[in-house]
């Protein structure tokens, strides 16, 4: 039995931290259509900064899961497209942590249903 995975268009905030790393934010939007989104994502670009001086990073990616598109943005220009103020480098560091925590924890729970299933 297969899932039908039916994607779209969607545009996520990154966080860059002191060391350069980049950290999930827990942001991101697809609106009702690809055509919608990739517009709101061009309507983004006029807070483009230099990468020297980005703090955040917004990525568009298609319909296929691909990424075709980033903006770099300082702290205004995250405020200007959230609505929020940037929360602080810890706050980042614990979201992402706790992303990739869970995605170990997704992936060893299917490895434990496959083996299961074929046992």
């Amino acid at each position: 039995m297969t899932k039908e995975i039916i994607m779209s268009s969607y545009m996520e905030m990154f966080y860059v931290d002191s060391t350069q790393q980049v950290r999930k934010t827990g942001l991101g939007v697809a609106l009702e259509s690809d055509a919608e989104t990739k517009a709101a994502f061009e309507t983004y670009r006029k807070h483009q900064v230099a990468w020297e001086g980005a703090t955040f990073l917004l990525d568009y990616r298609d319909a296929e899961g691909d990424l075709t598109d980033t903006i770099a943005l300082d702290a205004a220009g995250f405020k200007a497209i959230t609505g929020e103020q940037p929360k602080s480098e810890e706050d980042y560091r614990r979201t992402d942590q706790q992303f990739w925590r869970n995605v170990k924890e997704s992936l060893r729970e299917e490895r434990a249903a496959a083996e299961s299933f074929s046992g």
